[in-house]
């Protein structure tokens, strides 16, 4: 939601986009940093989960690995149909 409202074409906020873009990681960070590690990308997650299911008894990580990809993409839908229910009529 952050990067769609922070690089529209027609904000004032374009200059600011960096800032709040990275605001908004290290707020995930920090949030999500003792649940899942801090894993704000799939692939970054996919891997480790693949090598400790290969060698180790780590079968949880490749069964959860899922929710890495399927939650990005519904918050990503969330986040166009708010975007495009903020929008004014006239953009």
């Amino acid at each position: 939601m952050v990067i769609l409202l922070s690089t529209r074409a027609s904000g004032s906020t374009n200059d600011l986009a960096a800032v709040g873009i990275r605001l908004s990681l290290l707020r995930a960070h920090l949030v999500a940093g003792h649940l899942n590690g801090a894993s704000v990308n799939p692939a970054c997650t996919f891997a480790p989960a693949v090598l400790s299911s290969m060698w180790s008894s780590g079968n949880w990580a490749i069964g959860q690995d899922w929710v890495f990809w399927v939650a990005p993409i519904i918050g990503g839908l969330f986040a166009a149909a708010v975007d495009r229910a903020l929008k004014s009529p006239s953009s």
